[in-house]
């Protein structure tokens, strides 16, 4: 029995395409058996690629499956095989600015200790990590 999309990026990260089985496709939203386009959690945004041509402009997860949003009406049907290819020079920044928030915020624990905290709030993509701290009391510099 199938238990949602099997997600391909925690056994390679570095994995840029892959073949999978369509199990729904509805309006503008596909979900396949397998995939390696990460959706959308925890302020990172979500890949963006393509399904055998056609593009995919958004990635977000739905109880345990992950939802691949097309920029335009899904010409698949389930069943159906497609080849997916994830916009792998977007996927990569977006890595190592993930790698590089996580310094940071060594750093800021570093300097401030248990006083700073990350906030629930940030926001990653390709182009930048905007990650907020909490403190307990005042920063006294």
């Amino acid at each position: 029995m199938r238990k949602g999309t099997e997600r391909l990026y925690y056994e390679d990260p570095y994995m840029k395409e892959f073949d999978a089985q369509v199990v729904s496709s509805q309006g503008t939203a596909v979900i396949l058996d397998r995939t390696c386009f990460f959706p959308q959690g925890g302020g990172q945004v979500g890949d963006v690629g393509e399904l055998s041509g056609v593009r995919v402009i958004d990635t977000r997860k739905t109880d345990d499956e992950v939802v691949h949003i097309l920029e335009c009406e899904s010409p698949f049907s389930p069943g159906q095989r497609v080849k997916g290819r994830i916009d792998w020079e977007r996927r990569y920044r977006i890595m190592r600015l993930h790698s590089a928030a996580h310094l940071v915020f060594y750093a800021m624990k570093e300097v401030f200790g248990e006083e700073c905290r990350p906030a629930s709030s940030g926001l990653l993509d390709d182009e930048k990590d905007r990650s907020d701290y909490l403190f307990n009391a005042p920063i006294d510099c």
